[in-house]
């Protein structure tokens, strides 16, 4: 995969994670069992945090690939 579509993937997967929190951040709640059978319960707390380092992790990712900003040279004017 060339750079390019590497960085819009990345900040496709950015932008969806992040609506997600906003989600949960509205009074969503993540639920789950660890097995079949066993009692539910809430990880809101933990997926929200969990989900904020992966955000970081690839907005890091993102940085390394994009693009330096070319110098601007104010000519005169």
């Amino acid at each position: 995969m060339d750079r390019l579509a590497r960085i819009a993937e990345l900040s496709g997967e950015i932008r969806s994670r992040r609506l997600f929190c906003e989600f949960i951040e509205s009074g969503g709640r993540v639920i789950a069992s660890e097995s079949d059978g066993a009692p539910w319960t809430d990880v809101t707390a933990a997926t929200v945090a969990r989900e904020c380092r992966r955000i970081e992790a690839l907005e890091r990712t993102r940085r390394r690939l994009m693009p330096q900003e070319p110098a601007r040279h104010d000519r005169g004017r």
